[in-house]
């Protein structure tokens, strides 16, 4: 495998700063044309005594392999700032000749070390596979892509010590894998020192025809072997010290938690120096945190915080301990700092080089979860599952009277804090509505810019947030980073300093609750007594044909008004007021009767139900539950002594949709039923009119 036939770029060496000291290897344009020529040439010089020379390997390989500006301009800054120095550059091309002679992870690990990129893998190989590409033949934008996208079928959970990979993973056939694992001439040597790693780090007794056949297979069958699950960090991370993590800068960086968590190299016992409620914010903040951490607890073990799946996740937190994390006394609990125990994309992106260097940042860094509210980068946290899902219960314990924001706010107020970045937005939009953005920014002034990836959507943005904060944020100043031009994108980020329109709170009506009463039913507004339970279902039903759904056919009731307003041009749907068909006068009678039909009575328990079996169960698309806020805000308000429940419906721009009522007791009969809305009442369409409304309303577009 000729490294002539694996490499073809096309760049301008010529605009290389420094170009005139290699005399004949940077005067012209390489292409697939004179690349042999070139490459013969520079094969040739290579091979000759002299730092210059392995200078010329260096720098034809950073302009073969960033070959676009986005990806230029971000790691010349990197790469070429550190080999400026001559004495650096010196080492570094040493330990790769010394590499290419033995190739041993010690030899490895010292020449990745010297390159810059302690924990990066397709960048050193660059070096090695351009400075001997008859023995090491890699392209290696393809191997980084690779490695990142498949690390975990080979059982890592974090950075390796040294990875092994060559060639270009471009086919899906058994025999492209198996071409492409022997491309690596050196494949014995490996196995014989990862498996003396591997004893040394997790006391296996693996020999190096073990390892061989353990990737091997994994590879082709994508198993996960449970000797090669242990995360081994780089030795220099095995002693970290997070004392060390004492930012003083002026910039936030503000994301999420995780669903994905790791439990290896857990420890024993809660250690509260590096806690939020360490971090200097005031005794009420911390009063906040930790009476809220103890009734998200509470709720957890009751299973009164539900969302998506949660029936299957919740085993996760039979080992939760009340410990001193959550303000109890049990100290049996099991930790990690919270950016290794979350391995989800974010961190994913992040990587374990990421974690190592916000150690000793000035950058600071606040984590959102569902579970302990804010967390420092460090904070132990136990293992557990909890999401704020559509907005349930976990969501209200932390947004109830702006609890989350005002505990932001404390921190960016005594932190001095100038900028936040918001990595927040996901496919659980909660997270992102869990702070009230407005709140914060009058009360401390400070420049908040939301971060969207320009064409990854939700959870498939967050890893490309964790890499734009360790290759960008991490590798800057403050008054680099204060000063970068945020109107243009940076590595496919778009900074915005107000939500995206699709991702904004619906503001909610001017006019107060009482004004939409007293005004009546009308195309905008539906007044319901009860939701749930019909006592006497056939006075109830409107619509023959639906008879078979008893006491359900209350929330079909619903759940037509709902989907009229989605079809239309919005609504409000008010529950607890009852109307009088004599002279059609209101009476306000609320809904705490229905409290007592409820398994968790009070208005978090109302709202649930209204979620879970009207608008997940009734009204498709399903996938509406995964944009709630875009859709629907559901509050509840006290109007003469009496809550109400006010159900505030926004216009769909882009999607129609259907109320869809299943009976799986006579036949699995199913109904899709399209509504709008005219004056006070929902219409059902007919098919035939049905695509005639969408084609007018939602496909203006085409």
């Amino acid at each position: 495998m000729k490294a002539a036939s694996e490499f073809t770029w096309n760049v301008n060496l010529s605009d290389f700063s420094g170009s005139h000291e290699y005399d004949g290897y940077f005067s012209g344009v390489i292409d697939s044309e004179n690349l042999p020529e070139f490459e013969k040439k520079f094969r040739s010089a290579v091979k000759k005594p002299g730092i210059a020379n392995f200078a010329v390997a260096g720098e034809v390989c950073f302009w073969k392999n960033y070959y676009s500006t986005e990806r230029r301009e971000r790691l010349t800054y990197r790469t070429l700032r550190r080999f400026s120095d001559p004495v650096v550059w010196n080492k570094f091309a040493h330990s790769l000749k010394k590499l290419a002679g033995d190739f041993t992870i010690g030899n490895f690990s010292d020449m990745r070390h010297l390159s810059g990129f302690d924990g990066g893998f397709a960048i050193p190989l660059t070096f090695l596979s351009f400075y001997d590409p008859d023995n090491y033949p890699m392209t290696d934008r393809h191997i980084g892509r690779w490695w990142n996208s498949n690390k975990r079928r080979f059982g890592y959970s974090g950075l390796p010590d040294f990875v092994f990979r060559s060639g270009v993973v471009s086919g899906t056939g058994e025999d492209d894998a198996i071409s492409n694992y022997n491309a690596y001439k050196g494949l014995t040597g490996f196995c014989r020192d990862y498996s003396s790693l591997l004893e040394e780090k997790t006391g296996s007794k693996w020999r190096a025809a073990d390892v061989e056949k353990a990737i091997f297979n994994a590879q082709i069958n994508g198993v996960v072997l449970s000797p090669l699950t242990e995360v081994i960090l780089p030795d220099e991370g095995i002693y970290l010290n997070f004392s060390d993590y004492n930012p003083e800068g002026s910039v936030l960086i503000l994301t999420i938690d995780s669903f994905h968590k790791s439990s290896d190299k857990e420890k024993s016992g809660y250690s509260p120096e590096f806690s939020i409620a360490k971090s200097g914010i005031g005794p009420e903040s911390v009063r906040l945190v930790m009476e809220n951490r103890a009734e998200i607890y509470g709720k957890l073990k009751s299973n009164r915080i539900v969302w998506d799946n949660f029936e299957n996740e919740i085993i996760n937190n039979d080992d939760l301990r009340f410990g001193p994390d959550f303000s109890g006394g049990d100290d049996s609990g099991e930790y990690l700092p919270a950016v290794f125990r979350y391995n989800g994309d974010f961190y994913d992106g992040l990587d374990d080089e990421g974690r190592v260097r916000l150690l000793s940042s000035d950058k600071h860094f606040l984590i959102i979860s569902a579970c302990y509210g804010l967390l420092s980068p460090f904070e132990y946290v136990q293992n557990y599952s909890c999401q704020f899902g559509s907005d349930n219960a976990a969501y209200w314990q932390w947004t109830k009277n702006k609890t989350l924001s005002k505990i932001l706010a404390d921190y960016v107020t005594v932190r001095g804090i100038k900028l936040i970045f918001d990595f927040t937005d996901c496919d659980v939009e909660s997270y992102h509505r869990s702070i009230d953005w407005e709140y914060v920014e009058k009360e401390t002034g400070v420049e908040i810019l939301h971060c969207y990836h320009e064409w990854a959507e939700g959870d498939k943005a967050l890893k490309f947030f964790g890499e734009f904060v360790n290759d960008v944020i991490f590798a800057r100043s403050d008054e680099d980073i204060l000063n970068l031009d945020y109107s243009l994108s940076i590595n496919n980020i778009h900074f915005s300093r107000s939500l995206r329109p699709d991702k904004e709170v619906k503001p909610k009506k001017l006019q107060n609750l009482q004004d939409i009463i007293d005004s009546g039913e009308r195309d905008t507004a539906e007044f319901k007594t009860s939701i749930f339970w019909s006592e006497n279902p056939e006075k109830t039903v409107d619509d023959k044909r639906f008879w078979w759904l008893g006491r359900d056919y209350s929330k079909f009731k619903i759940a037509r008004n709902i989907v009229s307003f989605l079809n239309s041009n919005g609504g409000n749907l008010i529950i607890g007021v009852k109307e009088n068909p004599e002279d059609d006068s209101l009476k306000i009678v609320g809904i705490e009767s229905e409290f007592s039909k409820l398994d968790n009575r009070n208005k978090d328990g109302y709202r649930r139900k209204i979620v879970d079996e009207v608008i997940n169960k009734m009204i498709y698309p399903k996938d509406v539950k995964n944009h709630f806020s875009r859709y629907f805000a559901i509050d509840f308000h006290e109007v003469r002594g009496e809550i109400l429940c006010w159900i505030q419906v926004f216009k769909s721009e882009d999607v129609p949709f259907y109320v869809v009522l299943r009976d799986n007791n006579h036949e699995g009969r199913s109904e899709e039923l399209f509504y709008i809305r005219e004056d006070s009442s929902s219409v059902e369409l007919s098919p035939k009119h049905t695509g005639e409304y969408i084609m007018k309303h939602f496909c203006r577009r085409w």
